[in-house]
This record gives C-alpha cells, sequence and structure tokens, in this order.
C-alpha cells in the first residue's frame, strides 16, 4: 500500500504543479518542475536492487567488472550479460571508472536517473510551451515506471534527449557525437535516432500518416522476411526472437500505443490546420516530432510479433511529452476543444499508469517499491 501512495502521490502532487504553474511566470515554472522532476530522481536513484526487473543483473555486472582489469574486458565484451545480451563497451568501461569513484553499484542508479531526468529537464524547460504538463506526462506516460528496469536503453534515450535539444539549437555536429556515444556507451538500437537526420527532408502531413499505417500493418503481416533484415543488423538480437502469442496485457499495451500515437497525430493535424505556430514551437519542431511519433507506430506495431521493438519505439514516443502541450498550446484561442484535449489526455495518462501499476501483474517489478537503506 505505501508504493500505491508513493507513487501516485507523486501524480497528485504533477496534477497540483500544473494547476499552480498557471498563476506563475516561466521562470517559477521551470523551479517547480525541477521541484518535481528531483524528487523523481531521488525514487529511482534510491530504489532496491529489487526494484526493476533488471535492476539486479546491473549490480552484478557492476560487481563483477570490479574485478576485471582492462585486458580482460575483450572476453567480457564477447560473453553474454549474464545469460541475456552483450554489453556495450562503453558502458563496461563506464563501470570500471565508477568503481574507482565508490564499490557501491547504487552510482550506477543515480547516475542514470540524473542523466535522464537532467535532460528531459532541459528539453521540456526550453522546448515545451506548458513545462508541467510535460512533467505530468513523463510520470505518467511511462518512461517513469521502465526507468526503474530498462538502466542502459533509458540512459540512451537520455543522451538522445539531449541530442535533439542541440539540433533544436542548429548544432547538428554535437547531436550526431551524442547519438553516436549513447550507442557505443549505453545502447545499440539508439544508432535507430539518427532518423533525426532525415526528418528536415521529410514533410508530415495526411499522406504520411496513410503510409505510416500501411506500412505498421505490413510488419504484421510480412513480418518474417522483415526480421530476418533486423537480425543481420543486429544478430545479438535473434535470442529475442519471441511474440506476443494472445491479446493478454501485451498486445493491449501495443494496441493501446497505437491508437494513443495515432490520435495524437490527428490532433496535431488539426492544431496545425486551425493554430499558430510561434517561436518555440516552429513549423520544423512540430514537423519533427511528428515524424517522431509516426515512427514510434512503425516499431510498436513490429512488436506485435517482437517484443523488443517496442524499446526502440520508446526513443520516438518519448518525446510526445513535448508534443502533446504544445499542440494544444497553439490552439489556445478555442478554449473549449483546448480543455477537453486537457482533460481528455489527463484521463487517458493517469488510467494508462493506473493499468501499469495496479492491473498489470507487477509491471517490470517495480511494485512493491523499496528504497535501498
Amino acid at each position: 500500500m505505501e508504493t500505491y501512495f508513493l507513487y501516485f502521490g507523486l501524480v497528485v502532487l504533477s496534477l497540483l504543479n500544473s494547476m499552480v504553474s498557471k498563476y506563475v511566470d516561466l521562470n517559477l515554472k521551470r523551479i517547480l518542475v525541477f521541484i518535481l522532476l528531483f524528487l523523481i530522481i531521488l525514487i529511482v536513484g534510491l530504489r532496491s536492487v529489487n526494484v526493476g526487473s533488471d535492476t539486479i543483473e546491473y549490480f552484478n555486472s557492476f560487481n563483477f567488472i570490479r574485478y576485471e582489469n582492462v585486458g580482460s574486458f575483450r572476453n567480457l565484451l564477447n560473453n553474454n550479460f549474464f545469460g541475456s545480451e552483450r554489453l556495450e563497451p562503453g558502458f563496461v568501461y563506464l563501470n570500471k571508472f565508477l568503481n574507482y569513484i565508490t564499490p557501491n553499484p547504487q552510482i550506477l542508479l543515480f547516475l542514470e536517473s540524473i542523466l535522464l531526468y537532467g535532460s528531459i529537464y532541459l528539453n521540456i524547460s526550453y522546448l515545451s510551451l506548458n513545462p508541467s504538463l510535460s512533467a505530468f506526462f513523463v510520470l505518467t506516460g511511462g518512461i517513469f515506471i521502465t526507468s526503474m528496469n530498462l538502466l542502459r536503453q533509458y540512459m540512451a534515450l537520455a543522451l538522445c534527449f539531449l541530442g535533439y535539444y542541440f539540433w533544436t539549437r542548429s548544432d547538428k555536429r554535437k547531436a550526431l557525437f551524442i547519438i553516436i556515444l549513447a550507442t557505443i556507451c549505453f545502447h545499440r538500437t539508439a544508432i535507430l535516432f539518427l532518423f533525426l537526420f532525415l526528418t528536415d527532408r521529410i514533410k508530415f502531413n495526411k499522406k504520411s500518416l496513410v503510409i505510416g499505417g500501411i506500412i505498421s500493418l505490413g510488419s504484421i503481416l510480412f513480418f518474417n522476411p522483415i526480421i530476418q533484415i533486423f537480425y543481420k543488423v543486429f544478430p545479438y538480437y535473434a535470442s529475442y526472437s519471441n511474440k506476443l502469442d494472445d491479446f493478454g496485457s501485451g498486445k493491449t499495451f501495443v494496441i493501446f500505443n497505437i491508437l494513443l500515437c495515432t490520435l495524437t497525430l490527428i490532433v496535431g493535424l488539426y492544431c496545425k490546420k486551425v493554430g499558430n505556430f510561434n517561436s518555440v514551437f516552429t513549423f520544423n519542431r512540430w514537423n519533427e516530432l511528428s515524424l517522431f511519433i509516426l515512427i514510434s507506430i512503425v516499431f510498436t506495431a513490429f512488436s506485435w510479433n517482437f517484443t523488443q521493438a517496442d524499446r526502440i519505439s520508446q526513443y520516438f514516443r518519448a518525446f510526445m511529452v513535448i508534443y502533446i502541450p504544445n499542440c494544444m498550446y497553439m490552439i489556445k484561442n478555442k478554449k473549449v476543444i483546448q480543455n477537453v484535449l486537457l482533460i481528455s489526455y489527463i484521463v487517458v495518462f493517469v488510467s494508462y499508469f493506473t493499468y501499469m501499476l495496479v492491473f498489470k501483474d507487477n509491471w517490470n517489478n517495480v511494485v512493491p517499491y523499496l528504497f535501498c537503506f
């Protein structure tokens, strides 16, 4: 019961934060968001080794690397990560470096937490037109819960957020370097975030949405030849050859995420038609984030037969935390529609959060929550 008070207490605090932010200036909004994300950093960083299905494996690898010398790292990289997947070279050396600072593997959880929510704060502070609402979506939309399990991937996601921030500052070299760093150090799949560099050549519109739908359907119908190509690019994922065999919670989440992303893109098209862009949320920002959500639909559909593909979709789906508030801000001259959308999204995201914690049996092993002390 204490776990639910903790998690849902954060949700209530986040909603209060959003309500108060209407009456304060931008600087105070950023301070309120910082306080909320700081609390999340503490909860994610101070979690017990028993919180998160994979956390124990990262603790084991951290302790194992402590006693390995540099010369034997090549052998470690060629072996499986405790029967799972191989570690990226940069991640192995990062673990070794952290061991020089402290032998306590808790430092790894804190590093992930600070890196992820620090990069998110940077993005929503300067790219979101409603930072408090963005923080609410970070909490309830899956990022918070999943960050307590997929450590390496969410460290990669943190760098993708950071790379996107530099991209919006027209510093493409830094963006490229950071995305490649995420691939080398944390998770190989982050290389697919280089799709960012194609967004200035592709325009999102109704036609793009239809094409994305056709590709998504095709990925389900013609899964076998597609997956063989994927295995050639990422051969170490062949061991993850699994699919959702029934209409249980797995397929429920696939359907839900596809519908949510599709409806969000339809909302985005509507807001573009009747609303106005501004110096923060320009047409280019709208186009990029729309394409991110569209590509996330494709990978989510692919996860119907290959569950690990949903991890790739999370690199792109995560940017809904900026896209949704900004699209709603565009139609501030249509208060009724704006309020209906706001209430609808709050209900949907709170329902999503509740389902993960209460109705989905032990989602990612984050219930019950335990502190490390």
